[in-house]
Order: C-alpha cells, then sequence, then structure tokens
C-alpha cells in the first residue's frame, strides 16, 4: 500500500506556498509537513533531503525537489 505523499518546506508564504495551494485545490491528499527555520540547520545537516533543498515532494519513499 502507497502512504501518502508529503511536501516539506518552511512554515513561510513563499515557494512552498504556490504547491499548498495548487495541491489543495486539485483536492489531492498530502502531508504539509513544515519546518521552522530554527530547525532547518539540523535538517539540512541530516542529509535527509536530496541536495539539501526545499520544497521537497517525499512519494512513496522517494524525494523529489
Amino acid at each position: 500500500m502507497a502512504t501518502q505523499p508529503k511536501l516539506i518546506y518552511f512554515d513561510a508564504y513563499a515557494r512552498g506556498e504556490s504547491i499548498r495551494i495548487l495541491l489543495s485545490h486539485a483536492k489531492v491528499s498530502f502531508t504539509d509537513e513544515r519546518v521552522s527555520f530554527p530547525d532547518w540547520p539540523a535538517r539540512k545537516a541530516s542529509g535527509e533531503l536530496p541536495g539539501n533543498q526545499m520544497p521537497a515532494w517525499v512519494e512513496n519513499g522517494k524525494y523529489y525537489n
């Protein structure tokens, strides 16, 4: 069974907000994971995100950005 896709981006009205709006308008079910600015250095250092960049879309265990 596939997991629900996830959008990872800062908790800010910036590049990720237009993606959130489009997904909501299209009625796409997704998890909206918001990263605070103080938490970003630790997330970046973890190497979890490809190229250490956001926004990132995670679907079926694959990361896209």
